[in-house]
């Protein structure tokens, strides 16, 4: 055991150094990782396509993701392309009026495509916001900002709502997941960076209550130090596990560490956040892998998960100072790479993750998206 943790910690001091260096040449270089997602997944004309589903779906949050990637990578044909695909396909042609249908796809009669279900996805409408507010600062480009700005205003309208006993709060979608005495949340959907830096924009006070209650939700809801899909809030009795996806924490709750891990040094709730759920890596496997499924209640875990949640617990670790858990999640997201190739999510999620690890973007305290390439001497 104790040459396994020697060879661990030789491990992730070489890791280190491997990333200290990536971050070093990241600033002008091209990024391999998200050229190989666009070929891999992204259409011609901007459309993210799901090639894992019957129906090649694409979702508003893989175009906002998509968006950020290209904005990161300082790629502005392919943001604009992302946008107009978005605008044209999941808006009506109108991103300043309607909010982004969350799902398009082929129809059951396998002839027709176009929307499938016309509500929207909170997380999404936030990330797209936020690309947009960015895109408009980062590249000087007034149109962005003003396209936010909008988005903004219909994010608020329809997807803010006054929980009791909880306030100003994100919900969801507009439809569907408030009801008479409780409401489905999901935490995932709450990542602090977007929300201080929209607050910090609009200069509007409900922001400030959204993230407030967002925060909330983020510490209350994981009593045990584990995050759940989805959570729902009842006045009278708390945060409790969620009935219909029976409390577990999966594919959507692994963006919570994600999110966390990448807050800057200086945000004020960094340290109680991953405090919090410090207690996740004791539900490992005994070779460092992270589980599929997580009973928030119980601890009880199944199955061993894909690369990209590994790769989503770089910054995590990183954060904590874990660097010998860095270096397992860094070898398990190299053995895994093949497997996952045609797995969208995995793939979005190692953009996330291994690019923030390898240097080519951070959050600054205030929220706003710091790009390696925004100080470089030229580009």
């Amino acid at each position: 055991m104790r040459h396994g943790w020697r060879h661990i910690a030789v491990c992730a001091a070489l890791l280190m150094a491997v990333l200290s260096s990536a971050a070093a040449r990241a600033d002008c270089s091209p990024w391999p990782a998200w050229e190989a997602f666009k070929s891999g997944y992204i259409s011609g004309d901007g459309r993210v396509i799901d090639p894992m589903h019957a129906d090649q779906r694409t979702v508003s949050e893989g175009q906002a993701y998509a968006m950020m990637f290209a904005l990161i990578a300082d790629d502005r044909a392919s943001f604009d392309r992302l946008l107009a695909w978005t605008t044209n396909n999941l808006s009506r042609g109108d991103l300043a009026e309607n909010l982004p249908a969350w799902l398009w796809g082929r129809r059951e009669d396998g002839q027709a495509w176009g929307v499938l279900d016309p509500n929207a996805a909170t997380d999404a409408d936030v990330w797209l916001a936020y690309a947009l507010l960015e895109a408009g600062r980062l590249w000087a480009e007034p149109k962005y900002e003003r396209l936010a700005d909008a988005l903004i205003a219909n994010i608020a309208k329809h997807e803010v709502i006054d929980l009791p006993g909880l306030g100003p709060t994100l919900v969801p979608a507009p439809h569907g997941f408030v009801f008479k005495d409780y409401a489905r949340l999901n935490p995932s959907y709450l990542a602090l960076q977007p929300l201080r830096r929209i607050g910090g924009h609009t200069g509007d006070p409900l922001w400030n209550a959204v993230t407030w209650s967002s925060r909330r939700v983020l510490l209350e809801g994981a009593s045990r130090g584990v995050a759940g899909d989805w959570i729902e809030w009842r006045p009278r009795e708390g945060f409790v596990p969620d009935t219909k996806t029976q409390g577990l924490g999966s594919y959507d709750a692994i963006r919570v560490y994600l999110w966390i891990g990448m807050l800057d040094a200086q945000d004020p709730d960094r340290g109680e956040l991953l405090a919090r759920y410090a207690p996740v890596a004791g539900l490992f496997s005994a070779d460092g892998r992270p589980p599929t499924y997580i009973d928030i209640a119980s601890g009880r875990t199944r199955g061993l998960a894909s690369g990209g949640f590994s790769a989503s617990f770089l910054p995590f670790f990183t954060a904590q100072g874990n660097f010998g858990a860095v270096a397992q999640q860094s070898l398990h997201l190299a053995v895994q790479t093949a497997s996952d190739a045609t797995f969208y999510y995995d793939q979005v999620l190692r953009l996330w993750g291994g690019g923030w690890s390898a240097g080519r973007y951070r959050f600054a305290a205030d929220g706003g998206l710091v790009p390696a390439w925004s100080g470089c001497a030229t580009r």
